[in-house]
């Protein structure tokens, strides 16, 4: 089949048959990340904190950490000073549960969290904002939507300016690099993608 970019399609990419089993560490921005695949419903996804436990660092009151035991992740918060104190010793640990609710209709509570099984997006509450939590998922694939269907500004219902338009007008080149850029890096047109290994 020959895609005619011009009619700016919809693309699909979703497996047939078994998925993929995905376990990420994704930053929270805004109370949301983006998964890196759109996740299958009927397995749900499950959230994790993303720091693991260790016997040397110093923990203090509500900091998470995570242990994994068989396979099977647990997180867990501190509840007073827990330094050198084991995730299994209750009284100064305790065992948190993330649980998905069915409608993002509501403010989420501290370990609440939403997912759209459609766009991909999970959404949480605003305490993990700036920090990483796993996301482990079966993935299905993704969707790809043409450039000149992003809007970047709009007014009421018309769209003033596209993603295609910025692109066409200002970036004169688009790199990929582990580290984020300083002011004397690059050149003007130039966007940087950064990511991590």
């Amino acid at each position: 089949m020959t895609v005619n970019w011009n009619e700016s399609p919809i693309l699909s990419q979703m497996r047939t048959g078994s998925y993929q089993a995905i376990s990420e560490s994704l930053p929270i921005i805004q109370n949301k990340t983006v998964l890196t695949e759109i996740p299958d419903r009927a397995t749900k996804v499950v959230v994790n904190i993303a720091n693991l436990w260790n016997s040397i660092t110093t923990y203090q009151v509500g900091d998470l950490v995570y242990t994994e035991t068989d396979g099977v992740k647990s997180s867990f918060e501190c509840l007073v000073s827990c330094t050198n104190i084991a995730v299994t010793n209750l009284t100064y640990w305790q065992q948190v549960y993330f649980v998905e609710v069915l409608s993002n209709s509501a403010i989420l509570s501290k370990y609440q969290y939403y997912i759209d099984y459609i766009s991909g997006l999970a959404y949480l509450n605003s305490y993990f904002n700036n920090s990483q939590l796993i996301f482990e998922y079966q993935g299905k694939g993704n969707t790809f939507t043409s450039t000149n269907r992003i809007y970047s500004k709009s007014s009421g219902t018309e769209v003033l300016e596209t993603l295609e338009d910025i692109l066409s007008t200002s970036v004169t080149k688009i790199t990929f690099h582990t580290t984020t850029p300083t002011l004397e890096d690059g050149v003007e047109g130039e966007v940087w993608f950064v990511y991590q290994e």
